[in-house]
């Protein structure tokens, strides 16, 4: 019995249209339905998950999951979380 998955479009054929989408600032889900326009779909397909495999593969990383979002916060979040309270209270 075949396996119900279809094979994954070469990688040398999908970097390069992967890379023009992730220079516009695409996100993942619209850059997948992108390349499917680029693909045949009968013979070949290619989905969320593993579109997020080839491109962390290719070293392609969204800031949050590049470990910017715990730089940015401060290391007291919930001094922070106080601070504005107090400042919203105040202005009532």
């Amino acid at each position: 019995m075949p396996n119900q998955h279809k094979p994954t479009p070469p990688l040398d054929e999908l970097a390069p249209h992967i890379l023009r989408y992730w220079k516009t600032r695409l996100n993942d889900k619209e850059i997948v339905l992108a390349l499917q326009k680029h693909f045949d779909m009968k013979r070949y397909g290619i989905g969320l998950t593993k579109f997020r495999q080839i491109r962390v593969d290719m070293g392609l990383e969204r800031s949050q999951s590049a470990g910017s979002h715990y730089r940015d916060h401060p290391a007291k979040p919930s001094l922070n979380f106080r601070r504005c309270s107090l400042m919203l209270e105040h202005e009532r």
